[in-house]
Parts: C-alpha cells; sequence; structure tokens
C-alpha cells in the first residue's frame, strides 16, 4: 500500500480542530460563566451534577472535529483531582491528546511533547497503521513544541508529521497552517531560506480557519525576525475583532500579545479574562536574525550536537552512505546493515528513497548527519504515459548530498569494507603547464556542466571533493576543456591574471611537452584496447587480458597506455608519420575502463590473469557494456559470445494446477529472439556455479543477479517444476516482477492469500488474561493460519507463554467443534490449570482416566481433551476416529523420530488445524524439522528423500547458504519464533559460567583405564559387527565414559575414590545457602542425582525430587512446595523436568553433566529464567577437565548454529559422523579450560 494511502489521522472523539462560534445550543465560554452565576441561585443538590456535567460537556467540544479551543482554556482552570476521573473516561488517544494541549497551554512544552507521544504510539498500536499525525490545532500545537526544543531529530520529525499530513486522503482543515509549520521547521534546521518558503511568505487558510492559519503564519514570521507586511498585521487584527465580538478568548489573547510584541500601534480589543497559568505562543521561541539561525543549524550538525544515534557502537541497526564513482561524477548509495554475531557488520541492503523521505520515524538508527543527508532527496511528480496520473519519484540532489556527507563516520567505498572514506572539502586547482614555446594554462578538475561537486580520489579510503561555484565555472568556460595555450612573451601579463584569480581557486605549476617531427602529422588514436586470450573450456574458461593502445591504428606499434614517449614516428606503408600521444588522455581512458569494469579494478593495471570462470565473465560483461570506450582484440576463432545480462522481466511463468499440486512452467526469451524453456534453463543453471549459463561450445548466457536468485530459488522449491499450494507465498515473491499467463486457480490462491493477509482476528473477550503485545500478535498470526487453512509451528523462546497463545486460538474455534491438546505427561497438568485459569468456557478433560470411548464419542464444541503422548500411542486409534476442529501439538519434539510408533500415531489424528508448539523445533538435524511439518502441513517438504536432496544434505554437509535461505523462505509463513531478548526487556540477565574440575589422580587413572577398555570394545566390534552395531557399541561405551567423569561410583559402584565434581557441587551449595539463593539441579542419570540426594540427607539439606518416573500429583506438589519456600534446592532428571515447569523460586541452576544437545539444557534452564522471574540467574555448568564432557560442550556451538541458521539466519552445522563421534573417545587429553561467564 502506498505510503499516502496509508497516512491516517488521530481520531479525537468525533474529530479535530476549529475556531468555534457561539451559536443557539452551544455552550460557549461565556455562556458557561452566566450558566455557573445562575448555578449558584439554584439548589445547591444540583450543583454538583450540572457543574460535573458542564465539565464533560468541555472535553466534548475540546474533543469534536471543530475543536473549541475556549473549551480546551476552560478546563485549565480545573485542578487534576476532577480533570482525571473525566479523562479516565475517554479512549487513550483523546485523553493524552487533551493533556498535551493543556501543557502547552501551560508552556509546559517538554511534558506536552511526552503526552503527544504517548497519544500517538496509542493510536498506532490501535490501527495498526504506520504513519500517522496528529491532526487539527492539538497537532499544530505538537509541532510548535517540537520546534521549541529544537533537537535535530525534533526539526526531522516536525517536517515528517507534516508531510504525512499533506500525503493524507483527507485534507486537514489546518493544511495551510502545516504547511507554515513544515516550511519553519527546514528553516531552522538550515535546509531552507525564509525567501524560498512559499508558504510562510504567500500562504493563507479557508473559511473559519483562515484566521487560524494567519496567526501561525504572523508567529513564524515573527520568530524567524522576517519583516511583517502592515497588511498581515492589519487582517490579524481585523480577525481579532470578529472573533472578540463572538466570545473567542484563546485566539483574542494569543493575537494581542503577539501584535503587542510586533509594535502594532492601532487600536485592539480589550484583552480577555483567561485562566491563571495560560502562556502565550508569541514567547515559545525567541526571534533571532538570519545568521543566529544559520549558526544554530551548523550547531546541531556538530559531532557534539549530534544524538546518541550517531554512534553505532550500541545498535544492532545503522544505515551507511556507498560512494559510487563515475568518473567525475558521484552519488551516494544508502544501505542498512544488521550486526553479525560476531560483532561486524552484513553487506546491508538497498534502501528505497522514498522510505527515508517518507518515513524517516519508523528509523530510528537514524542519525541526525544521516537526515541531513535525507534533506537532499528531491521528490518529483512525473505524468504516466497517458496523463491520466502522476507518478511521484525520488532521487537524491549528489551535489547537496556530497556536501552534507562530510564528515559522516559511515561513507563507504564497499559494503564490506570496515573502513570509512574521509570526505575532504577542497576547492579546483589552476595549473601552469609549460608546452614547447607556450604556456598552457588549465584548471583542474575541468568543471562539468550542471555539478557543482566532483570527486578526486587521493587514496583508497581518502576522496576529494572539489566544489565549483559559478566564478570556477567563468574560469572553466575561458580556459575550455583543453586549456588556453599563452606564448611565453606573456609569462607576466599571465602572471599578473594569475595574481589577480588567486584569491578564488589553487594555483599550481608543471612542466610537460615535447618537440614534433617534420614527418606527417596523423592524429594519434588513444582508445585502449584489451587484448583477450580465452583458457580454459565451457563454464571453466579463463582470460589472459593486457592493456594497449593503437596510436596509428592497428598497422602501427602496440604500447601500454601512459607509458613511453609522447611524440612517435614510424612507417607506414611507406611514408613517414609521427604524432603526438595524449599520455594523459590515455590514463584517463584506461581510469574509465576500470571505473566501468569493477573486475578489473584491482591488481595490476596492464595485465591480469582471471582463472576463476565468475571472475572471467563477469569482466568480460562488463567490458562490452562499455561500448566503444574499449576495444576487445581476440585471437582468430577463439571469441567468446557474451550475452547480456537477461533480466528477470524476460521469463515469462505460468503455474497451473495438478491433482493436489501446482506446476510451473514458462520460458525465457532471449534478445535475439531464441527462446528457452523454463525446465531446461533450470536444468542448466544447476550445473553452473554462478551467473553464467552454457548454450554451447563459445556461447554463454548471462542471467543478472536478480535472475539467478530467483531460478535458484525455483528450483530449491518445486521438485522437478511441482510445488505444494501452501508454498505459494514463497513461489509468488520469486515470481514477483515476471509476466505470468492467466491461471484460475493460481488467480484464486493469491486472492486468498490477500485476503488472509488483511484479516484482522479479535481476541476472544472470553480470554481471561491480558495477553502482551507479542502474544496478541502470535494469536493473530495462528488465527490467519487457520482461516488460510494451514498448520503453524509456534517456536517462541522458552517462557514466553506459548501456551496462552494457543489457548486464545483454541477460544475462537471451540464453538465449531473439539480439541485435542498432546503433551508429554508432565505437561497436561498444566495444561488444565491454564485452561481453567485463562479459558473458563472451555471443558477441559484429562484423556485417561474414566471412560474413555465414551468422553471421546461425546466431544464437542467447548471440549478440550488432554492426553498424553504416551496414550497417543495406545489409543491411537480411537483418537484417530474424532474430527477435531483443533490439534495442539505441545512440545512437538516428542514425536521428531518419524521412526517412532509416537509419530506415526500422531500422523493418523484428523484435524481442521492443526498447532505444534516447541521452543526447540530442531535439536539435532533437519530430519526432525521434515516430521514436525509432515503433521502440520502434510507434502509441503515433499518426501524424505526429497527434502534430504534439496535442503538437508545441502546444509549439514555442505554448508550451503542458498538452500538454508529458500528453506527459511519456504517455511517464513509457518513459523513464528520470537526470543525473549528480542520482546522481554524487562527480564533480568542471564549468566552462564562453566566450572572445569582438574579430577584427582585415582580419578583420572580410572576414567583412562575405562577408555581403553573402551577403545578395545570398539576395535573388537569393528571386526565382527554391522556399521548399526558399531554405532550402538560407540554410543554405549560415550555414555560410560561420561558416567565416569560424574562419579566413580558410577563407573564402579563399590568404588570409595571421592568424586571432585561432588565435592565442588557441596562448595557452591554451600554459598547459595549461605546468601539465600535457591537452585535447580539438573542431571541426565537418575543414579547420579541418587548419589547427590544421599549427599545432601547427610547434610540435613532440604529439597524436593522429580524424575521419569515421579506420579504426576506427586510431581505438582514438588513444584508448588518449591515455589512456596519448601526447599534449597530442586533435583531434576534433564530429560523429565526440562519442560512444563515453573519454577521461578530459584535464581540459580546447576547442570551436573552436559548433555549433547545444548537447546534441551536450555530449555531446563528457562524453567526459571521466564516470565515471572525478578532476579538475575546464574547457570554453572560443571565439566570435568580433560574428559569427553570438555569435548562434548565443545560441540554445543555447532548445535545451536543449526536451529539459529534456519530459524534467525546465522551459521550451519551438520550432525556427527561416526569418525566424529568415535574421535571423542580416541582422544585421551582436552584442552584446558577455565571459569568463564557471560550473559
Amino acid at each position: 500500500m502506498r505510503a499516502a494511502e496509508e497516512a491516517q489521522r488521530l481520531p479525537q472523539g468525533a474529530g479535530q480542530a476549529r475556531l468555534r462560534a457561539a451559536g443557539a445550543g452551544t455552550l460557549t465560554p461565556s455562556a458557561e460563566h452566566q450558566d455557573q452565576g445562575q448555578n449558584r441561585d439554584q439548589d445547591q443538590d444540583q450543583a454538583p451534577n450540572q457543574a460535573q456535567a458542564q465539565r464533560s460537556d468541555l472535553i466534548e467540544r475540546a474533543l469534536q472535529a471543530d475543536a473549541d479551543a475556549d473549551a480546551a482554556l476552560e478546563l485549565l482552570r480545573l485542578p487534576a483531582a476532577q480533570l482525571e476521573p473525566l479523562l479516565a473516561e475517554r479512549t487513550p488517544t483523546e485523553a493524552l491528546t487533551l493533556k498535551g494541549w493543556l501543557c502547552v497551554l501551560r508552556g509546559d512544552y517538554a511534558e506536552a511533547i511526552s503526552q503527544f507521544d504517548q497519544a500517538h504510539q496509542a493510536e498506532r498500536k490501535r490501527t495498526r497503521k504506520r504513519n500517522l499525525y496528529l491532526p487539527g490545532l492539538p497537532g499544530a500545537l505538537y509541532l510548535l513544541a517540537l520546534l521549541q526544543r529544537g533537537e535535530p531529530d525534533d526539526l526531522a520529525k516536525a517536517h515528517q508529521q507534516v508531510q504525512t499530513c499533506l500525503r493524507a486522503s483527507v485534507t486537514d482543515k489546518l493544511e495551510a497552517a502545516f504547511r507554515v509549520i513544515g516550511e519553519l521547521a527546514q528553516v531552522l534546521a538550515g535546509q531552507s531560506k525564509p525567501s524560498e518558503c512559499y508558504a510562510l511568505q504567500h500562504g493563507f487558510g479557508y473559511g473559519a480557519h483562515r484566521p487560524l492559519a494567519l496567526l501561525i503564519r504572523t508567529l513564524a514570521l515573527y520568530w524567524l525576525g522576517e519583516p511583517i507586511h502592515a497588511d498581515i498585521q492589519r487582517a490579524l487584527a481585523g480577525y481579532a475583532e470578529q472573533l472578540a465580538e463572538q466570545g473567542s478568548r484563546w485566539f483574542l489573547s494569543e493575537t494581542i500579545a503577539l501584535l503587542d510584541a510586533i509594535g502594532y500601534r492601532d487600536r485592539l480589543p480589550a484583552a480577555p479574562s483567561t485562566p491563571p497559568g495560560l502562556v502565550n505562543l508569541t514567547n515559545l521561541l525567541k526571534p533571532k536574525p538570519p545568521w543566529t539561525l544559520a549558526l544554530e543549524a551548523l550547531q546541531r550538525l556538530a559531532p557534539d550536537a549530534a544524538s546518541s544515534k550517531d554512534d553505532p557502537s550500541e545498535q544492532d541497526l545503522r544505515l551507511v552512505w556507498l560512494l559510487v564513482v563515475q568518473g567525475s561524477y558521484a552519488n551516494l548509495e544508502p544501505r542498512e546493515q544488521k550486526r553479525t554475531r560476531g560483532g561486524g557488520w552484513t553487506r546491508g541492503r538497498a534502501v528505497a528513497l522514498s522510505r527515508l523521505a517518507n518515513e524517516p520515524e519508523l528509523m530510528p538508527h537514524l542519525s541526525a548527519r544521516d537526515r541531513a543527508i535525507c534533506a537532499c532527496i528531491v521528490r518529483e511528480r512525473q505524468q504516466t504515459p497517458f496523463g491520466s496520473a502522476t507518478q511521484q519519484s525520488y532521487s537524491l540532489n549528489p551535489d547537496c548530498a556530497l556536501l552534507a556527507a562530510i564528515g559522516h563516520p559511515l561513507v563507504l567505498a564497499d559494503p564490506s569494507d570496515e573502513t570509512p572514506l574521509e570526505l575532504i572539502p577542497a576547492r579546483p586547482t589552476l595549473r601552469v603547464v609549460k608546452q614547447g614555446k607556450d604556456l598552457l594554462v588549465r584548471i583542474e578538475p575541468f568543471p562539468q556542466g550542471g555539478r557543482g561537486v566532483q570527486p578526486v580520489q587521493e587514496s583508497a579510503h581518502r576522496v576529494r571533493l572539489v566544489q565549483f561555484d559559478s566564478s570556477h565555472q567563468q574560469i572553466g568556460e575561458i580556459l575550455g576543456a583543453d586549456g588556453l595555450v599563452v606564448p611565453k612573451a606573456s609569462k607576466k601579463e599571465l602572471l599578473k591574471t594569475l595574481s589577480s584569480v588567486a584569491p578564488l581557486l589553487t594555483i599550481h605549476s608543471d612542466i610537460g611537452g615535447g618537440d614534433s617531427s617534420a614527418a606527417e602529422e596523423v592524429p594519434a588514436d588513444a582508445r585502449p584496447h584489451l587484448h583477450l586470450i580465452p583458457t580454459g573450456q565451457g563454464l571453466d574458461l579463463g582470460l589472459q587480458l593486457e592493456l594497449f593502445v593503437h596510436p596509428f591504428g592497428d598497422a602501427g606499434p602496440q604500447l601500454h597506455p601512459g607509458e613511453g614517449s609522447a611524440t612517435l614516428l614510424t612507417d607506414l606503408n611507406g611514408r613517414a608519420v609521427s604524432c603526438t600521444r595524449d599520455l594523459r588522455a590515455e590514463r584517463q581512458a584506461v581510469q574509465l575502463l576500470l571505473s566501468g569494469c569493477p573486475a578489473l579494478a584491482d591488481g595490476a593495471s596492464t595485465h591480469w590473469q582471471l582463472d576463476d570462470p565468475e571472475a572471467a565473465l563477469t569482466a568480460l560483461e562488463q567490458l562490452q557494456a562499455l561500448g566503444d570506450a574499449v576495444l576487445l582484440d581476440w585471437p582468430k576463432g577463439k571469441r567468446i559470445s557474451l550475452s547480456a545480462a537477461v533480466q528477470v522481466g524476460q521469463l515469462r511463468t505460468s503455474v497451473n494446477q495438478k491433482q493436489d499440486w501446482l506446476e510451473l512452467g514458462g520460458n525465457l526469451y532471449l534478445d535475439d529472439g531464441r527462446v528457452l524453456e523454463l525446465r531446461e534453463l533450470l536444468a542448466q543453471a544447476a550445473e553452473a556455479k554462478g551467473r553464467f549459463v552454457r548454450l554451447g561450445e563459445r556461447e554463454i548466457l548471462s542471467l543478472s543477479d536478480a535472475l539467478r536468485r530467483r531460478l535458484d530459488g525455483l528450483r530449491g522449491l518445486t521438485d522437478r517444476g511441482r510445488f505444494h499450494p501452501l508454498a505459494a507465498p514463497a513461489i509468488a515473491e520469486l515470481l514477483d516482477g515476471m509476466e505470468i499467463a492467466s491461471s484460475p486457480a493460481w488467480e484464486q490462491l493469491l486472492a486468498r492469500l490477500s485476503e488472509v493477509r488483511e484479516l484482522d482476528p479479535v481476541i476472544p473477550s472470553t480470554l481471561q488474561a491480558e495477553l502482551r503485545d507479542y502474544q496478541a500478535e502470535g494469536y493473530r498470526w495462528l488465527a490467519r493460519l487457520a482461516h488460510w487453512g494451514a498448520g503453524a509451528c509456534l517456536a517462541d523462546d522458552m517462557g514466553l507463554g506459548k501456551t496462552v497463545q494457543a489457548l486464545a486460538l483454541i477460544l475462537s474455534r471451540a464453538p465449531e467443534g473439539p480439541t485435542l491438546v498432546l503433551a508429554p505427561t508432565s505437561v497436561c497438568g498444566n495444561w488444565l490449570d491454564e485452561a481453567t485459569r485463562f479459558a473458563p468456557t472451555l471443558r477441559p478433560l484429562r484423556f485417561g482416566p474414566g471412560d474413555r470411548a465414551t468422553m471421546l464419542a461425546q466431544a464437542g464444541p467447548f471440549d478440550l481433551v488432554i492426553a498424553s503422548y504416551g496414550l497417543l500411542q495406545t489409543e491411537a486409534e480411537r483418537l484417530a476416529e474424532v474430527q477435531w476442529q483443533t490439534i495442539v501439538a505441545d512440545e512437538a519434539q516428542a514425536f521428531k523420530n518419524a521412526l517412532t510408533k509416537r509419530s506415526k500415531a500422531i500422523m493418523q489424528l484428523q484435524g481442521a488445524f492443526r498447532i505444534i508448539t516447541t521452543g526447540t523445533p530442531i535439536e539435532n538435524h533437519l530430519g526432525e524439522l521434515w516430521n514436525l511439518f509432515r503433521f502440520i502441513n502434510p507434502g509441503l517438504l515433499g518426501s524424505l528423500e526429497s527434502f534430504n536432496a534439496r535442503f538437508a544434505n545441502p546444509i549439514e554437509q555442505h554448508q550451503d547458504q542458498g538452500a538454508r535461505q529458500r528453506l527459511r523462505q519456504l517455511l517464513r509463513p509457518f513459523i513464528l519464533r520470537r526470543l525473549k531478548s528480542e520482546v522481554l526487556s524487562e527480564l533480568p540477565p542471564r549468566t552462564e559460567i562453566t566450572l572445569s574440575l582438574e579430577l584427582s589422580d585415582s580419578e583420572q587413572a580410572l576414567y583412562e583405564a575405562v577408555r581403553r577398555e573402551s577403545i578395545a570394545r570398539l576395535e573388537d566390534a569393528e571386526a565382527n559387527a554391522n556399521p548399526g552395531q558399531q554405532r550402538m557399541q560407540l554410543l554405549a561405551e560415550i555414555m560410560r565414559l561420561r558416567r565416569t567423569c560424574c562419579h566413580p561410583r558410577l563407573a564402579l559402584p563399590d568404588s570409595t575414590v571421592p568424586s571432585s565434581k561432588l565435592d565442588a557441587f557441596a562448595d557452591i551449595v554451600d554459598e547459595l545457602i549461605e546468601n539465600r539463593h535457591k537452585a535447580l539441579v539438573f542431571s541426565q542419570f537418575v543414579d547420579h542425582l541418587k548419589l547427590i540426594r544421599e549427599h545432601l540427607d547427610r547434610r540435613g539439606i532440604r529439597y524436593q525430587y522429580l524424575d521419569g518416573s515421579t506420579p504426576e500429583p506427586q510431581r505438582r506438589a514438588a513444584v508448588t512446595a518449591f515455589q512456596s519456600g519448601d526447599g534449597e534446592l530442586f533435583l531434576i532428571s534433564l530429560r523429565a523436568g526440562g519442560a512444563g515447569l515453573n519454577l521461578t523460586a530459584a535464581d540459580y541452576v546447576i547442570h551436573m553433566d552436559p548433555w549433547w544437545n545444548p537447546a534441551v539444557e536450555d530449555q531446563a534452564s528457562d524453567r526459571t529464567h521466564r516470565i515471572g522471574q525478578q532476579r538475575p540467574v546464574t547457570i554453572y555448568r560443571l565439566v570435568a577437565k580433560g574428559t569427553i564432557e570438555e569435548r562434548i560442550l565443545q560441540l554445543h556451538a555447532n548445535k545451536r548454529s543449526l536451529a539459529d541458521a534456519l530459524l534467525e539466519g546465522t551459521d550451519d552445522s551438520s550432525r556427527l559422523s561416526y569418525a566424529e563421534m568415535l574421535a571423542l573417545v580416541q582422544e585421551s587429553g582436552g584442552e584446558s579450560g577455565g571459569e568463564s561467564g557471560g550473559e
């Protein structure tokens, strides 16, 4: 939707401001005073009610479409105790707007801005519109308050609000006043001069609003120190007389104060009575002469005046400006970069100038210097071919932008270059050159017509910006582009002239030139020739390139450009000829060539060896684009035919319905008239390594970067051209910009998608919970997918309230049929509790006890059947017979393995809408994700074989970024993932500390003995067992080693060797108890927890305990007891307690042994680091130094990155092979570790 169409006005009551006259049936301020006098004579019992009604009427009048300024004036008289209850009855936008208005009347501009800003945000939240402005009189006062504060961002925001007002579909009644304020903001920012501002000099209002528009205009002229014509003063005084008769006190008060300040001497009405504390707008800004305004505008650009946004060190998003130089011309291109996990920055993406011009307030990372460059954006309206409409275009005034960029810290030559360019302002140079018997006078660089700034590269990161004024242009016209030749005899006169122009520019002297020959003089050909020699074959070809000039043509000598003598003699066909080479022109031609061919810009100046096919063909493509600027010389018969880059628009596609699938077809139309079928093109592009596709022996098709990416996407997201209807969003994105043959099925699908995107679901009123903003958005996302008919994966971070979001969705669908919730046994009770608490209209039923068949047979609307995954396996057939309206699979990683009975059982269920909730959708490998999506959106990812070929193997084995991106693109509509760090700013910090523990000599000896025995058994297995048996044996030996690290008794039950890990645990516990902390203690080995329990029992330390065998009632009782303060520690087996628990009473977590998958550990730690936690959380990991535990910890980073790569766009990981696992056992030592921590 266009920005202008999105621009909306903030409603305030029925509308906004117009000065209002008294009339029949309205309560004017004067009438109110009369009524108040009469009320004193009335019955005292009626007085409070009437006063309350009058106050309510004042608020109503102030908030009406024609806002009554006098009503707001009267509200100043009310104490806060009377005003606040009345405002509480209004909407947040109305109440905040009126508060801001009253603050302006009191002269409290800082508080006024705060209230108006809150009103702005409240309305954005209500309407979900981005481009809003505050209309009418309150809106104008808001912008004036911003100008009074005067920060660079305030001036930019005021200008932006005015632009939003002017683009609004409904013309604001105070548009003329808004125009004046916008121009005033630009003058204060130093971006315009008062004389250039039309509305300021000539503006007027309309109808009843003309007086207010004139008042604002006159105030602006007064503040800017501009002369105010007598006609304006008389007109303003005339309006004051008229409105005084009507009893309009606010306008009269403001007008009299302004005219008094101006020095108006004619008769004025008497000043009206006003409430105490009223501050007139005349004093909002102090009148200043133009030079003062200019100095202040400069100060706003100074580094110490810039906002903190100028320092990107604490930001995750920044705007950089690429300096694009082509010959003597330069432009700036904006790019938005994101911070990487390593602390660096991405290459960034291009930013539309329209976005910078129209929506800067939506880009809080813009600095004051960015806004100064954005002020150079030029808007133009262009008429469509048939003249029926106009289109807005945006461009950056290059001269203005380049000068504004001087001193900007983020001007780059390349988006990947971390070293910014230094832009140096400079003046042109006048150079005098001795040339034979003459003197050559020229200006360098020569001013180009229409450009006032030219760049000169001094070094890789230093550019001089040469500024030309009118005198420089005149000097250039006088001297000409080739300079002025002056006889040496006129040297004295020349020196005199130089002295006169010395103040205008820098003067340099140089020596050059040579003697000419008596031979026939011919013009030298300065065009560069590139001699190309192909190497390699087909798409493996390379290029050798060498640069020459042929001064006498192809028959004469061939020389390197700019080298050697300027004067040449040779014999051509028996005649002596000479030429004078322009060495400078040759070098310039080379530079022009290199600027137009970036592939050759780095490296040698005359010779290149390009062995990489992509680099060689890119260079050839760029050289061909230069046209006559360079001549390409090939060996006979070895010319490479490279097409011009084929663009996205040359591919015409079709989408047709094929049973339950859609089929993609189409053709690519080449410039020479040939047509390539899409499937053939996809196959050839798959064989190519980059943008270049081989068509013949020496014929190559060049694809634009955009088309290459589209083809890769289409190939990766389709199976031989077929794709699932749910892949339509990703496919439609790839087909954008292409011509698509008409297809009813495809058009209906796109219409359905558009309908889904526009859907605005309402949160069920029966939900007894106040959803956070992100939770409300999560519900809307679920409801839209349900409306579409697609399944959903709610993958929010642990502790963000996935259950309540799912309950909201269940409530919205409950009237249509029953709901099934599947969850681990440990979580079922939590579902019962939260359903009862947050969704009382549902009827939660625990599947298991009682008559199961009857429960399922009678299940209907509002029934919420909660079943464990264990019962799913045994009751699969019964559960599959029910037509469920909604199925929620909580902690869905429980059926990630496609080969298990549990997975097979869940795939048989019938549900109109399926949701999976999990904080860890990928724990080990992508095959798990495939199985989860097989449940919610069957067929979307194809067969497992196809999925592995297209996604899993390229990502996990080859770290294919393109495949990863395509998979993210395909799944993006169906996965919602928010991290706590992104949405819960109030969550306390989380610190993780790894303690590397030295084992005692006895423990080390035991560990080494167990390790050697393991190696011996594995060697026997390799000789006698199949690969599957070998892997099982290896896992068993790894488990034995891990248990040995925990406690000697876990390897040798009768061992008397003390445990270093238990001793370290005891020290930590003593310190925690002494400082009144509580801790969760996790281990994956129940017998390890048993040894810990024995230790705690001997010490008399109270604790709670649960493992996988703990019955649910006992489990819930233990959680309640711990949360109530019973116990210092809670011992939990990792797999049994990693989900479905809320244990915020603890602020420490101790992991006694590292688990393979960090996601499981993170999920366990999040039992306490979640909503409701008020204290910082510290997580200890106890790791035996020099053992397999250290190496498992090293694998954690790779494991984490597999999920992040898909869900958040970071690097990839792969699962462990047999050889990698074997290395964990074979390595006897580990890297030394230590204590480390970090949030």
